[in-house]
């Protein structure tokens, strides 16, 4: 599914990520892909930005060079995004099909096979997967 977030208001979309769903943010040049103990949420869009911020606020303190730079710039576009000063599109691809926007403007396809194969599902994920 996908939505894009083109309003403050948009901000309040209601999102449901499943354990095994990857959701991607091209904009911000963001993908959080499930880990190994990974737990579903339910928010909305801004919570899913405040999510990221707070996942990247660490790394930028203490990393140095060009990856310091990378996370600083990601942690501005984050906090345009929630201003609601920026289009960008979320992005939820969950094979297992947990995953679900609440907004009759979220867009629904199927992912194919090879889309499929490439995400990364987390350890509980891949091992069921592995013994299909």
């Amino acid at each position: 599914m996908s939505l894009e977030v083109a309003s403050i208001e948009d901000l309040k979309i209601r999102i449901v990520r499943g354990s095994t769903a990857t959701i991607l943010i091209p904009e911000l040049g963001v993908t959080v892909q499930p880990g190994q103990y990974n737990e579903g949420f339910i928010s909305n869009v801004e919570g899913v930005l405040v999510r990221i911020e707070e996942v990247l606020r660490f790394p930028a303190r203490s990393l140095g060079g060009q990856k310091k730079q990378r996370a600083e710039s990601v942690l501005r576009k984050v906090e345009r995004a929630k201003e609601g000063r920026s289009r960008f599109a979320l992005i939820l691809k969950d094979p297992s099909g947990n995953s679900t926007i609440f907004s009759e403007k979220a867009k629904k396809r199927k992912m194919n096979v090879r889309e499929l194969n490439r995400l990364k599902l987390g350890e509980h994920a891949t091992a069921a997967r592995k013994r299909s």
